[in-house]
């Protein structure tokens, strides 16, 4: 997958890629291609092409396709609207490159200042502009307690430069939900189904991020909505892999499930998976129903075993396809004890991949403390971080633990045990959440795990 110039650079300096390694990488492509074309004019007895000339053929690459293209064009566009100077486009790139940098330069106030100065010379707020101030803003205002003033900047911007605002606007629009959400203001997300449903189909990997908030938050209603209605653009994407889009119908498969046993606790479900199985029709096929009938029971609460530690020998098939059943049946209990299950599910999936793969020598079922760490920090990947993913995974721990205690499968000793030995992790993690205040409930639910004084 091609790395957006916007997102980290893949070296984990931190800096986004177009500022730290995007220069240096379009240069080797252009060695590349001067290469591969010196070989192939070898072959066809025409390697006497001086060099430069072989550079023009890949001199495309070095163009920087967001501040110089079409910048003749967008200067005349804005001018039906503004007054503009006539102006060079190496003057541009200087003065851009200029105000870029002071912008860098700034404290919190000046940045603010700075913002609404360019706002103010439309040729110079272009995409990336936009995109790199907004982007700074948002998260400092974040840390300054005013969160709500992204929405005014981002107001300003799409009123003033609409154009602009809609070049950036899945990572505008994911600005303003996480902020809702943040706020627990869960009515404000009605105005964004259809662009989250653009969102879903223009940047899936960004979309997955807001859909695992959603997830954090049991917005389920919502995001099903969200997903139904994005299925034709993503299905029909030439950008998502096949695995990509089997994820996608998955996952609107199991929000159907928790959102009917959701709405319909009170009803009789003889007809559910039947009933389930007519919504889904236009999303979902090749569907194994008799595999489907009894996730949804044991979703439900309606298909219990009885289970022995004996049962899940890891390295065995039938031990594995214990676990998940066993996974299967935790979604029920913390339905029970009043933690939605699009939460629940954010564990479960990351649950069932760790305890596969740690090989723990002791129980089976429990998690040893540096491997769990390891693996959370996988999930903290800096591309693309799964921040919902990690604080479900460690935050409900305990819920689990409860589960197999009442399941008869670990001892209070046992639970006593593991729930002390990730202390450390819970510290660590508390450290990380505590500077990472987009969605306050991140650093809330790690704060909930039981510390010291358990017994």
């Amino acid at each position: 997958m091609k790395l957006g110039r916007n997102e980290p650079c893949h070296c984990g300096s931190g800096k986004k890629y177009k500022h730290c390694h995007w220069k240096e990488d379009q240069q080797a492509r252009v060695a590349t291609s001067v290469e591969l074309e010196q070989k192939q004019l070898a072959e066809d007895g025409l390697e006497d092409l001086d060099k430069e000339s072989l550079e023009g053929i890949a001199a495309p690459f070095e163009q920087d396709d967001e501040i110089d293209a079409d910048f003749e064009a967008r200067k005349e566009g804005l001018r039906e609207r503004f007054d503009i100077d006539d102006i060079s486009r190496e003057a541009f790139m200087a003065a851009h490159n200029d105000r870029y940098n002071a912008f860098e330069k700034a404290d919190y106030h000046d940045k603010i200042s700075l913002f609404e100065q360019t706002l103010n010379e439309p040729l110079l707020m272009d995409n990336e502009m936009a995109f790199e101030m907004l982007d700074s803003l948002y998260h400092l205002s974040i840390q300054q307690g005013e969160r709500e003033r992204t929405d005014i900047w981002l107001d300003q911007l799409q009123d003033s430069l609409p154009e602009v605002y809609e070049a950036e606007r899945q990572f505008f629009d994911g600005y303003r939900v996480s902020n809702l959400m943040a706020k627990a203001d869960y009515a404000g997300l009605e105005a964004y189904v259809e662009p989250l449903k653009a969102m879903a189909v223009r940047d899936i990997d960004l979309f997955y991020r807001i859909a695992d908030q959603l997830a954090f938050h049991g917005q389920m209603s919502f995001l099903l909505r969200v997903m139904t209605a994005a299925y034709a653009g993503v299905s029909e994407s030439g950008d998502i892999v096949p695995w990509g889009l089997d994820e996608f119908v998955s996952r609107i498969a199991d929000l159907h499930v928790f959102t009917y046993i959701d709405d319909n606790q009170a009803l009789d479900n003889s007809e559910a998976p039947k009933n389930l199985l007519g919504k889904m029709a236009p999303h979902v096929d090749d569907i194994d129903e008799e595999k489907f009938e009894t996730f949804y029971y044991t979703v439900a609460g309606q298909r219990v075993q009885a289970w022995q530690a004996a049962d899940f020998k890891l390295q065995s098939s039938v031990g594995k396809n214990n676990l998940a059943r066993l996974c299967q049946e935790f979604l029920a209990y913390a339905h029970s004890k009043g933690i939605a299950f699009s939460l629940a599910d954010l564990a479960r999936e990351q649950w069932l991949g760790f305890l596969l793969e740690q090989n723990y020598k002791g129980h089976p079922l429990l998690f040893q403390p540096q491997k769990f760490d390891r693996f959370l920090a996988g999930l903290m990947d800096f591309i693309n971080p799964q921040d919902f993913k990690l604080a479900a995974s460690f935050s409900l721990i305990p819920v689990w633990l409860d589960f197999l205690l009442e399941k008869n499968l670990v001892s209070e000793k046992e639970k006593s045990t593991c729930i002390k030995s990730l202390q450390r992790l819970r510290q660590d993690l508390l450290k990380i959440f505590e500077n990472r205040q987009e969605d306050p409930a991140l650093y809330r639910s790690i704060e909930q795990f039981p510390g010291l004084d358990v017994r």
